[in-house]
């Protein structure tokens, strides 16, 4: 999938250049121009709006673990969601209160944007985004599994389902984002 991706952002840059100026189809220029403005890929835009929503709490993150305590499933549930038989009124008021959560969202993700952005360059790339996803929710599994006073690095990688070294490694990821949760320190 992450071959697709790449190939993918290739060939687009690579038409970007070949269709240099007005010979450039029209929906291409303006796709290309949507992705400069956002300062992000839609891939990366997904994945910040899916930190954001769990952070302003659109999304609720419910990660839970079987009897060993290790991760069994991670799940996402929306906080606002339609429900079948609802009146116009209730309609109308959900509405409302999902484009009020909408607009915390963006922001959020404003906010994140810079913190996503490991390079410095002012945009956030696909895989950068994904990292920044893939790190908070490693922080937020950290947590889950430390709530019982664990703190020996082996037991947390296995309990997370990862080699120790990539533990490691992520965590160190993890702390230079400044603005994620502070985790218990491991052993």
């Amino acid at each position: 999938m992450r071959t697709v991706r790449a190939f993918l952002a290739f060939f687009l840059l690579a038409a970007g250049s070949v269709f240099a100026g007005e010979d450039m189809p029209a929906d291409l220029r303006a796709y290309l121009e949507e992705i400069k403005a956002a300062g992000m890929t839609e891939e990366a835009a997904g994945s910040l709006r899916t930190v954001a929503a769990i952070e302003t709490g659109a999304t609720l993150l419910d990660i839970q673990t079987d009897e060993a305590g290790k991760i069994a499933r991670r799940g996402y549930t929306a906080k606002f969601c339609p429900r079948p038989g609802m009146s116009e009124e209730a309609r109308a008021e959900l509405r409302k209160q999902m484009d009020e959560m909408n607009a915390k969202v963006e922001r959020e993700m404003e906010r994140l944007k810079p913190l996503a952005d490991s390079d410095g360059s002012g945009f956030v790339s696909s895989e950068e985004g994904m990292r920044f996803r893939r790190l908070y929710e490693l922080g937020k599994s950290v947590l889950v599994v430390t709530t019982d006073g664990l703190r020996d690095s082996k037991q947390v990688a296995e309990r997370l389902q990862m080699p120790l070294e990539t533990l490691r490694q992520d965590l160190t990821a993890y702390a230079s984002i400044k603005s994620f949760a502070p985790l218990p320190d491991l052993k």
